[in-house]
């Protein structure tokens, strides 16, 4: 009898929420791999392996990734959805953990709430375009999360936040479709939350796992993503684009991928 076989993307904070869900509905589920190590975001959908073995009568289900010749049932994703699908008011039923939640009849928790509010994207957040979010206490929450994340005091991440506002303001200004936006180059903490929360588009570019050069621009209006996007094609590998959700990206060279290898290759088979 088939059953169905979860594969998950990238260990970002929706995809832990995701996997919590899973292990108390009690499904199986893996994680996407790339050169033995579990796929970073850039790497989601061109995974090569699972993290154990998969049956040839397992309903295989990807989250937010793809493996090369494992073929799918199913993809719950958000990025690649219709446009129609990605308005504000939809962010809930049709983000991934969203989905996950209804398919097992359980009601989002607040903190499941601003997961998927960030999942979105803060900045639409801030605007306060998500039904159910508070800005204040999205950025309250964020702030916490952030805390966590870095193993910092909260008074700390502030701190940085309130540091990277200012570099905001006085960052020198780059042209994309003929607005000038400010251009960040190097890791500056806190620097996405200052420019989400302040509803300042901005432009960056900054080394990813001392990687290859990333460059994109965030919490922009649609048309100068597209603007963007169309100008970094030319430029830069692996670029996306989500206009819709105020961003984009690309890379200066492919990262050597092999360079930082994770030994977590659990699975929960029951």
């Amino acid at each position: 009898m088939s059953k169905d076989l979860y594969v998950l993307g990238a260990n970002d904070t929706a995809m832990k929420e995701i996997e919590k869900v899973l292990d108390r509905n009690e499904q199986d589920f893996v994680y996407a791999m790339i050169h033995g190590h579990r796929v970073r975001p850039r790497e989601a959908y061109r995974a090569t392996e699972v993290s154990d073995e998969w049956y040839s009568d397992d309903r295989v289900i990807f989250v937010e990734c793809g493996v090369k010749d494992i073929p799918a049932a199913e993809h719950i994703t958000f990025q690649h959805r219709p446009a129609e699908e990605k308005s504000p008011e939809l962010f809930l039923v049709n983000s991934p953990l969203g989905i996950i939640l209804s398919r097992f009849n359980e009601v989002p928790t607040q903190e499941q709430l601003f997961i998927c509010a960030a999942d979105f994207g803060p900045g639409i957040a801030y605007q306060g375009m998500l039904p159910g979010i508070d800005p204040d206490a999205f950025f309250d929450w964020r702030m916490n999360l952030r805390s966590r994340q870095r193993r910092n005091p909260v008074a700390d991440v502030r701190r940085d936040f309130e540091a990277a506002l200012k570099v905001l303001a006085d960052a020198p200004r780059v042209t994309v479709g003929n607005v000038a936006l400010p251009f960040v180059e190097g890791d500056v903490p806190e620097l996405a939350e200052a420019s989400s929360r302040s509803g300042t588009p901005l432009v960056y570019a900054f080394r990813q796992y001392g990687g290859p050069m990333k460059h994109g621009i965030l919490n922009a209006p649609p048309e100068l993503v597209v603007a963007w996007e169309t100008a970094a094609r030319g430029t830069l590998r692996e670029v996306y684009a989500e206009p819709e959700r105020g961003y984009a990206g690309g890379y200066e060279t492919r990262a050597d991928s092999a360079s930082s290898a994770s030994t977590n290759r659990n699975r929960r088979r029951r």
